[in-house]
This record gives C-alpha cells, structure tokens and sequence, in this order.
C-alpha cells in the first residue's frame, strides 16, 4: 500500500491499495511524500484496511485516526469518527 502525506505535519491524504496504484492519480497542490506499507503482512492486514476506510474521516477536533510521525504511522488513542447531523 502507498500513503502519500503531508511531510510537514504528517497529514495522510490518500491511501492507496497496490491493486489500485496503477490507476490512481491525485489532484492534491500540496507536495506528498510517499510512504510503502506492505499490506499482504498479517500484522499490517487489518491496518490497512482501516487506514482506506478512515483515511478522509476527522474525529470531533478536526484529526485523523492515522498520520506519519517521525516516518512513522501513528493511531490516535481513542479517535471516534465524527458523525454529522447528531
């Protein structure tokens, strides 16, 4: 899997699966480091699959589950998805 990222503040902003590298383009104009995560590896299975499933998603202070610190990929401790209109 490549996540490309904001190197400045570790903001994630695509998550992207190897079977859909090929294919993918991004409009972002911000410049994004690019970070390979093997996601076939049991332990990074189920993160993975997770990070594509939260990757544009913000808890109630504005942050994302995941971000790159220290080249690093970090979880929030206790991130609750934001849920509009409640």
């Amino acid at each position: 899997m490549k996540i490309l990222y904001n190197i400045k503040d570790g903001k994630i902003f695509y998550a992207v699966p190897d079977k859909g590298w090929f294919w993918f383009t991004h409009s972002t104009n911000t410049p994004l480091t690019e970070m390979t995560i093997d996601e076939v590896d049991s332990i990074n299975k189920l993160i993975c699959i997770d990070l594509v499933r939260t990757c544009n998603k913000i808890d109630d202070i504005g942050d994302s589950k995941y971000a790159i610190v220290n080249n690093q990929l970090v979880e929030k401790i206790d991130w609750q998805e934001k849920i509009y209109g409640i």
